[in-house]
């Protein structure tokens, strides 16, 4: 097929994969890609495997299986910033989705199917784009089945291919804790030979028991041997502990329902119940029992969606066959010209709505479109401030700030980051976050010298901000950075003003968050100089949320400060309700005013 013809059968495909790669172009938001790269950092300059602790609350580290992610991070970040890391990410995504397309056979799809099983593919996998090691897990696994569903169990597999897995597993197993699916579903392909309604020979458990062994120690090799297995199981108890506190480990039955999840659902039923009818049936065993078990995995915690979706691909193969052979036949008078043109569309629509910002706004992602970092997801402007002053001391942080800080700043000692294996220390941690009196606890065994608090932390700020020991040092549009009154001293200057306003789109809630809760802190503190400052700050936005609005009128009604509510009232026209009811109300007071 020369490269028309290939273009031409094609086309569909390519805007989807198109699609893909514009979802995986976004801003860093996670906090885990930080501790990473210093881990990195850490053994390439100490030439050990194991990182420095900089965690002031200890989390224990059994095995670091992720140097050769946390390495090869770190060297790229180092030739080109952020802006090649995403790049590989993308590169990367593009080489997992084409591999997927393969392995769920939909290349030799019709055109109703195939395309509609991809755009699934991209909008689920979306939820999880992310820079971090997993990636490299749905790479190795996606590998990992396609050699499985091609291998002839009758035959003895060959050298290459027992070596290819070990290979694969061995690589595997030094970059991230999805290492111990590939024994399992070596294991799971054992287990179909048994349960095949085929004739049993000797020659097709050989060869199942030949993978599962390649699988199984090609998972052993690794710097910290059994110990790598020993953290798979603490990360499963940790795992379960942190279900109702952190967002990626709930239940996917609680993730709000949007269009990428309602897609998922459709996914997961179909699959379910088609694997449950193919186990009855005893057809496609192998393909069923993974299926089943990504179907699992799926629904018991969110991080897991991509999981199911690489899990499910095998017996996708055979679903498409399924529905086309029951629905193709009724459909073929109509051309395949229509169906592609529909997904390409669809596919373009997405692509401009990705850009743009709106699909992001719409399903209240942390991130936007872009090469960059998104400003409020980490302590630049703190980060920033405690370097001026050459800061060398203790510092309390949230778990999403510890990663950036110990990689700008690897002197520092913190609280603490987002790697979690204690359950216990890591809960105490996080109520300690939100809860002043555990903050207070920690601060006597620990002896903090600053304490970077979000502003979304209402209780513990009440608290520290009328404590005699913290002075308000600096202050941004979604952090505060309280000194020890004595560190303060040290370095004799004012408080500084902050710089409240970040200059990106406030629909976006995760901006947005941030003028609303400034305004709550003026109001309840009664400070009408922050509630001045900040309606100055935002009549630059183009877009503000009603409630700041209204807000900072309340404010100018309390202080009967005439000229800030006036200057209040004029951003009514450059915002838009983000509160049901709020123009109506803003408009009363405007009239009950005037």
């Amino acid at each position: 097929m020369n490269k028309t013809n290939w273009l031409l059968r094609n086309w569909c495909y390519i805007t989807l994969l198109a699609l893909i790669a514009l979802f995986a172009c976004h801003n860093w938001y996670g906090p885990d890609i930080w501790y990473h790269m210093t881990w990195g950092r850490d053994v390439i300059e100490t030439r050990s495997f194991w990182p420095i602790q900089r965690s002031l609350l200890e989390q224990p580290v059994l095995a670091n299986i992720y140097w050769i992610f946390q390495t090869m991070i770190y060297g790229l970040y180092e030739l080109g910033g952020v802006a090649i890391v995403t790049t590989f990410f993308v590169v990367l995504w593009i080489v997992i989705s084409v591999i997927w397309i393969r392995l769920a056979g939909l290349h030799r799809a019709s055109a109703w199917f195939g395309p509609f099983f991809l755009l699934t593919f991209a909008l689920c996998l979306q939820m999880r784009f992310d820079q971090r090691p997993e990636v490299f897990s749905y790479f190795f696994l996606v590998v990992q089945l396609v050699i499985l569903t091609r291998v002839n169990l009758d035959e003895r597999p060959s050298f290459q291919t027992l070596a290819g897995l070990f290979v694969i597993e061995a690589v595997f197993a030094n970059c991230h804790g999805y290492f111990a699916l590939g024994p399992m579903i070596g294991g799971a392909l054992f287990v179909s030979v048994v349960l095949s309604p085929e004739r049993k020979n000797i020659a097709r458990y050989r060869s199942a028991g030949l993978i599962f062994l390649a699988l199984g120690f090609g998972s052993l090799v690794s710097p910290f041997g059994i110990n790598a297995w020993r953290l798979v199981f603490a990360y499963r108890e940790v795992g379960i502990a942190m279900r109702d506190t952190n967002v990626e480990m709930f239940p996917t039955s609680r993730i709000y329902l949007n269009p990428p999840m309602i897609l998922f659902w459709i996914n997961w039923v179909l699959i379910t119940l088609y694997a449950s009818w193919s186990v009855v049936r005893k057809r496609y065993i192998f393909e069923s029992i993974i299926a089943l078990a990504g179907a699992w995995l799926g629904f018991k915690m969110f991080r897991n969606i991509p999981l199911f979706l690489i899990f499910a691909a095998p017996l996708t193969r055979h679903l498409v066959a399924a529905l086309e052979s029951g629905v193709l036949p009724k459909l073929r008078a109509i051309p395949n010209l229509v169906p592609n043109s529909a997904y390409a569309l669809t596919a373009f629509v997405l692509s401009v709505f990705v850009v743009s910002g709106g699909y992001h706004r719409s399903i209240m992602s942390l991130t936007t479109f872009g090469f960059g970092v998104e400003p409020a997801s980490y302590p630049i402007g703190a980060t920033r401030f405690l370097q001026s002053i050459d800061f060398k001391g203790r510092v309390f942080c949230d778990s999403y700030d510890g990663g950036y800080l110990e990689f700008m700043m690897p002197h520092l000692k913190i609280a603490g980051d987002s790697y979690f294996l204690d359950s216990e220390v890591t809960l105490r941690f996080f109520d300690a976050i939100k809860k002043p009196q555990i903050l207070l606890e920690e601060h006597a065994k620990h002896r903090f010298d600053a304490l970077l608090i979000n502003i979304e932390n209402s209780d513990v700020l009440d608290v520290i901000r009328k404590s005699p020991e913290w002075v308000l040092a600096d202050s941004d549009s979604h952090r505060t950075v309280y000194l020890r009154s004595n560190e303060f001293a040290r370095f004799q200057r004012k408080p500084a003003d902050g710089n409240h306003f970040v200059d990106r789109d406030l629909r976006h809630w995760m901006y947005a968050f941030s003028p609303v809760t400034w305004i709550q802190i003026a109001l309840k503190t009664g400070d009408v100089g922050l509630a001045e400052k900040l309606v100055s700050e935002y009549s630059g936005a183009d877009h503000l949320p009603s409630t700041f609005v209204r807000g900072a009128m309340i404010a100018g009604m309390i202080h009967q400060n005439r000229d800030l509510f006036e200057r209040a009232l004029k951003l009514r026209n450059q915002s838009y309700e983000s509160e049901p009811g709020d123009f109506s109300a803003i408009d009363k007071m405007a009239s009950g005013v005037r």
